[in-house]
């Protein structure tokens, strides 16, 4: 019988790494990718292959980590690329010193967000954007690979993927051509995905400076233009930052459950109804707009379909967070009352002791009192569990209650929409 979430595994996932770096994994074939089924902001783009982890004391040992990463060895190698991109010189290829200049390090928060996920520490602690309109043009993304390693320096880090190492590169547009996709080299012909659902589309991929013995992976980014970057800070803020927390960082629905009336069924359904409203209404507009913004200047203000939510959605969407909380606590109160009258349930206790490996395995068939006082603790131990969990999920839900009802007053019906594309979310 499952009566509490799925717990999860206290352990740090270490990724594994290549010390042959820029020479074996170049000479394999390609290891084709399948299309995401999700949006994701780890720009590795492998959400099927992450595993779900935590880790104990997770604040004093991420700060520690995250002081020795913020030093100023990271700035020292980001300011080397910094001022690598700034000389390329290619035609067709931008970047934007202003727009960048607080991008530099991944922050704390980032850092936190990224464990809460997956256990594991963001590899690109140093990150940076390029701006290619042409951004299927791939004789232009050759270009600037080639630039950077025989310039600079920098060449594309390799990453494990099973049992089998290749570029840590990855191209998220839809419709590429075979014609463009054969001007790449070989090793890199396969790492082609798609857009995520959201509309957003990039070419993402993590670089090693040779001469930087710290092997500290950086995250480059390029994107079509300004318009889609800054739309990107606005969607990740306003929708994709409460869909990802709903669908990833929730306890109650790591648990499984067989009815589809259960509250874990019910939720899973309300979150999807959230994310699907969130993003068809706001997400795939504003990057729609600012794609034509960033390919063809500005466009007419008849032809834009504005981010917005009608009235009858604001109001659906705050009855389902409400709902979802309600949901989540009658899930917990009613697991902790049946644990509660387990544990007072002595025939039960031994009931289930009789059927356990340990009593089956014991040569003499007796029970003794400690057995039923070992079951109890353990029981004691899940409701405790149970509290802890309820606790970080209502934390979590009242917190994306608050950022949901942001997003409505932005984009609702009665909420100015003009300035979404390029009015960046206010910081907290």
């Amino acid at each position: 019988m499952n009566i509490t979430p799925l717990l999860l595994n206290f352990n740090i996932n270490k990724t594994k790494s290549n010390n042959n770096v820029g020479t074996d994994y170049r000479l394999i074939k390609p290891n084709y990718r399948n299309q995401l089924t999700q949006d994701t902001v780890s720009f590795s783009a492998r959400p099927d292959k992450i595993i779900k982890t935590g880790i104990y004391t997770v604040g004093d040992k991420l700060e520690f980590d995250y002081s020795k990463k913020k030093g100023a060895t990271n700035t020292i190698i980001g300011n080397r690329f910094v001022a690598a991109l700034k000389t390329l010189g290619i035609e067709g290829i931008v970047y934007d010193a202003e727009y960048n200049a607080g991008h530099l390090l991944k922050d704390e928060k980032t850092w936190r967000s990224k464990f809460s996920r997956s256990g594991a520490k963001p590899r690109d602690e140093i990150r940076q954007t390029l701006f290619m309109k042409d951004i299927k043009n791939f004789s232009l993304l050759n270009k600037l690979l080639e630039k950077l390693e025989k310039d600079f320096g920098y060449i594309i880090a390799p990453i494990t993927e099973g049992k089998t190492t290749v570029a840590d590169f990855d191209i998220r547009l839809n419709d590429v051509s075979q014609k463009e996709i054969n001007k790449l080299p070989e090793y890199l012909r396969g790492l082609i995905s798609h857009k995520q659902g959201s509309g957003y589309g990039d070419i993402q991929m993590r670089l090693l400076d040779t001469t930087d013995n710290t092997k500290t992976p950086i995250e480059l980014i390029i994107v079509t233009g300004k318009h889609t970057a800054d739309a990107k800070h606005n969607e990740s803020y306003y929708v994709y930052n409460i869909t990802r927390a709903l669908q990833k960082e929730l306890y109650i629905t790591k648990g499984k459950s067989n009815s589809i009336n259960s509250p874990i069924a019910r939720i899973s359904k309300y979150i999807e109804t959230i994310s699907t409203t969130l993003t068809d209404n706001i997400s795939k507009r504003l990057y729609s707009i600012a794609s034509d913004m960033d390919l063809y200047g500005e466009v007419e203000s008849d032809l834009i379909i504005k981010p917005s939510l009608q009235e009858d959605q604001c109001v659906s969407l705050k009855n389902i967070m409400n709902e979802i909380i309600s949901l989540t606590r009658k899930h917990y109160n009613a697991k902790k009352a049946e644990l509660k009258a387990y544990i007072k349930d002595d025939a039960r206790l031994e009931e289930n002791f009789k059927a356990s490996a340990a009593y089956k395995k014991r040569k003499d068939k007796k029970l003794y009192a400690e057995d039923l006082t070992e079951m109890k603790i353990s029981v004691l131990e899940k409701i405790e569990d149970l509290e802890d969990y309820q606790a970080k999920d209502i934390n979590l839900l009242k917190k994306l209650k608050v950022n949901l009802e942001e997003s409505i007053e932005k984009y609702g019906q009665k909420a100015e929409a003009a300035e979404a594309v390029e009015a960046k979310p206010k910081k907290k």
